[in-house]
């Protein structure tokens, strides 16, 4: 009997875990972008490939980038447990540099289709603004904009690319 108590807190846990995330639908925000993508600037030449999953139960998305000139770039995403917010922290092999690694949390969420992300990192010692937009076009189409700033009011754009999903 005494050890009834360890055995009921083994048993919930257990059903805590094999349940995930996957039933909470605020961690689905990111479904629309899982998969194998091809991904091209606004005027149509190659940027890179992209492939975004599901991981640990659909607890946390991630992002692995390769661009046309071989460089790459992985992202984990997860909703922090304090904030109650997406998060992302991105890492490339120029971790060094001050775009080279990110840290962003979700400041909007429109319709499960448009998902904002927004951080800071220092250039200089200054402190710049980085803001990702994820924008689900369609099931096989994905647009992202990332753009930085310097004061958070006048942004400028970095990068517009078009997700395209690879279909084999």
């Amino acid at each position: 009997m005494k050890y009834l108590p360890l055995i009921i807190m083994f048993v919930f846990n257990c059903n805590i875990h094999a349940q995930g995330c996957s039933n909470d639908p605020y961690y689905s925000c990111l479904d629309f972008w899982i998969g194998k993508w091809d991904v091209y600037s606004i005027n149509g030449v190659k940027a890179g490939t992209n492939t975004i999953a599901k991981e640990l139960n659909g607890c946390a998305v991630t992002e692995l980038w390769t661009s046309a000139f071989g460089s790459k770039g992985k992202s984990l995403f997860y909703v922090d447990n304090t904030s109650k917010k997406w998060k992302q922290v991105w890492v490339t092999e120029n971790a060094k540099l001050p775009w080279g690694q990110k840290e962003k949390a979700l400041i909007r969420l429109v319709q499960d289709s448009i998902l904002i992300f927004q951080g800071t990192y220092y250039l200089n010692e200054v402190k710049n603004w980085d803001r990702t937009t994820l924008s689900r076009v369609d099931e096989n189409e994905v647009m992202q904009i990332i753009e930085s700033s310097s004061d958070s009011i006048s942004w400028n754009q970095t990068f517009k690319g078009i997700y395209k999903r690879k279909l084999n």
